[in-house]
């Protein structure tokens, strides 16, 4: 019985169940009314009240870093000012940009230098030409600031300077209003698309705070309402982003701008319970050592970070919203790590924080967790800075509430094609690694599975195949989860995600982690008709032989092996080995960096079992050795990290892998 599989494991089984019920579909008939607070400045992210309430903390122990971080933001652009000629096309984001933060920094000291330099840049963008803002992502953020800094400072403009201003936001919004509502691009109706995000949170920024300028405004805040009421109704429940780090902590991080404006602005409150979650996704997705530009694990179109957009001030702002002890200390934790400290919008940290949110100790939480949407694991030796670390995806790109409630693609142009990949780190190295941003998509770039040189759908394009992905109904799912502190086991299956070429009716990926340092992967798997499965494992060394059919490496910090054990079902159990070091296929990001590929290949079959032990040691010491001993449904390890623990696997029922 499951229970009694999972009391083995000394923990308590859960199988993965999803929300059955779909949420309430938003109300797109639903006004905007705007409060007694919407209607008189400053409103945009900060009252007036709130500013002279800031003003009278900034010398408290976080409230003077995230000051000083202000302020140093807006020196740098006082001393780096240009404004371009009359006439300039827009192009790209921020441009002329700075004059928020410098309206901000004026507001908080009144030093006229920030000031004087706010109202330059916003004259001067405000006389450029708008006509070649195609771009909505551009065009989100550009609008969007615009709208923050005549919100802050329009009380010290003339009146024939805020005309000035008037009358530009109006034209260039026009004009990204309508591109954005015409079919000209792919995010036009992906509502959880990281662009989509972006420009909804900048026009509708514009139309809260220019709604009693002009009467479009207030079209595009009923608009930008109405899209972000969708955007939250799909959420994912577990808290995650369907993009991974870096893009989700973009899609965070204009949520929350927008959000803050409307909580101000409006009667309504678009944050829903599920990010509340936030603070724990991130946790997870974070690696144990957050350094600058290395501290998330590399999951769709990423680098290894979050850096470029926050998370900081997202994750204060929720941690604000939900009064999240937990999500506080995450941010703050980020923080001291220098995880973006200065990049991005960080100089919007002291708007966000609530020094009356508790930190929580960075140790409380559980070591390992499933987010049921995404259908992401996150398991870890400690919350240590050397700790051991697994990552483990195996959902529909989408999430499960999204797959269920809209009719299309909400937004998966960045996703790969690598269900029931995972990754590994420890010791502050990456060990089992995914390469990143890839400029053409490939299973074969992943810790996953081919068969007969074929992947999951969704490969071979630039972008995320997401129409042959909802045309076959490929998707992919965790059944089972179970931990109990000392061990965190799972079973992932994937085989609903191949091209139908493959054949493939069956892909369970059984994995137990036993802490500190061991991991053992059952991938079980049947096609018709024989075909030839290949197990793929990349790392940034090369690969060596190891003697005994054992591969492995030695890094600065740390060592692995990874031992291919022959399991037989019928018949002979063999399998081929190989390596190389090279470029992989078609990258965007570190397209010029070579990894090792692993490559365990199985002969013709119509079901085969490959059985993979993972040992992690110290680099000193060398790569650990390991000796099993395998007759399913047991595995002993024998020598080597875990020695002396036999693994149960049951290859027919969902149940995880369990400790006897």
């Amino acid at each position: 019985m499951p229970e009694e599989a999972a009391a083995q494991l000394g923990g308590t089984y859960r199988p993965v169940r999803k929300d059955p019920h779909s949420p309430t579909p938003p109300n797109a008939a639903q006004p905007v009314v705007y409060t007694a607070a919407g209607r008189k400045r400053p409103r945009l992210l900060v009252t007036a009240d709130e500013i002279k309430d800031i003003r009278k903390r900034l010398d408290g122990p976080v409230e003077k870093d995230f000051f000083a971080c202000l302020i140093e933001n807006a020196d740098e652009v006082v001393a780096k000012a240009k404004v371009p000629p009359p006439g300039t096309p827009i192009q790209g984001r921020g441009f002329c940009g700075g004059h928020a933060e410098c309206a901000l920094a004026f507001r908080l000291t009144d030093n006229q230098k920030y000031l004087d330099t706010a109202k330059k840049l916003l004259l001067g963008m405000s006389r450029c030409d708008p006509a070649g803002g195609r771009d909505p992502l551009s065009n989100g953020h550009n609008v969007g600031e615009i709208a923050w800094t005549y919100d802050w400072i329009a009380e010290f403009l003339k009146d024939g300077e805020r005309q000035e201003v008037v009358n530009f936001v109006r034209h260039y919004g026009g004009l990204s209003f309508n591109y954005v509502n015409a079919p000209l691009g792919y995010w036009v109706n992906t509502p959880m698309h990281n662009i989509t995000i972006c420009n909804w949170s900048g026009q509708g920024t514009a139309g809260l705070g220019f709604h009693d300028e002009f009467d479009e405004a207030k079209v595009w805040a009923e608009c930008a309402q109405r899209a972000f009421r969708a955007i939250a109704w799909m959420t994912p429940p577990d808290g995650g982003g369907i993009e991974g780090p870096q893009y989700s902590a973009y899609g965070y991080e204009r949520k929350t701008q927008y959000y803050e404006a409307a909580k101000r602005c409006t009667e309504e409150d678009l944050y829903v319970q599920a990010e509340a979650r936030a603070g724990l996704w991130f946790k997870h997705l974070s690696k144990p050592a957050m350094v600058p530009r290395d501290n998330a694990f590399c999951w769709n179109d990423n680098g290894p970070y979050f850096d470029a957009h926050g998370p900081v001030y997202s994750l204060l702002a929720l941690a604000r919203r939900f009064k999240c002890s937990r999500t506080q200390s995450v941010a703050l934790k980020m923080w001291r790590c220098n995880v973006g400290s200065r990049r991005g919008f960080n100089w919007t940290n002291i708007l966000m924080y609530d020094p009356t949110v508790p930190e929580a100790d960075w140790n409380d939480d559980a070591t390992a967790a499933l987010f049921e949407d995404l259908d992401m694991v996150g398991a870890r030796s400690s919350w240590k800075d050397d700790a051991t670390a697994v990552s483990f995806a195996c959902g529909p790109y989408q999430g499960h509430r999204a797959e269920r409630v809209y009719a299309g693609d909400p937004g998966g142009s960045h996703h790969h094609a690598d269900a029931a990949a995972f990754q590994v780190c420890s010791r502050g190295e990456d060990l089992i690694v995914d390469p990143g941003y890839e400029y053409i998509k490939y299973t074969s770039n992943h810790n996953t599975v081919l068969v007969n040189g074929l992947g999951q759908l969704g490969e071979g394009i630039k972008w995320f195949n997401v129409n042959r992905v909802l045309h076959f109904n490929g998707t992919a799912e965790v059944l089972s989860y179970a931990d109990d502190g000392k061990a965190t086991a799972w079973v992932g299956a994937a085989h609903e995600m191949y091209v139908p070429e493959a054949k493939l009716t069956r892909f369970r990926r059984h994995v137990l982690y036993l802490r500190p340092d061991l991991v053992v992967v059952l991938d079980d798997l049947a096609a018709a008709p024989r075909s030839v499965f290949v197990q793929l494992w990349h790392s940034q060394t090369p690969w060596k032989e190891m003697g005994d059919g054992a591969w492995g490496f030695a890094q600065e910090r740390a060592a692995l092996t990874l031992l291919p054990v022959p399991v037989a079902l019928d018949g002979e159990a063999h399998v081929e080995t190989s390596a190389d070091f090279g470029l992989l296929k078609d990258m965007t990001k570190h397209k010029e960096k070579s990894y090792g590929t692993l490559r365990v290949e199985s002969p013709k079959a119509e079901r085969w079992v490959f059985l993979t032990v993972i040992g992690i040691g110290d680099a000193k010491a060398g790569a650990p050795k390991l000796e099993v001993r395998a007759k399913l449904p047991d595995v002993k390890i024998v020598k080597g990290p875990g020695a002396g623990a036999t693994i149960r696997f049951d290859l027919e029922q969902a149940t995880p892998p369990a400790l006897v």
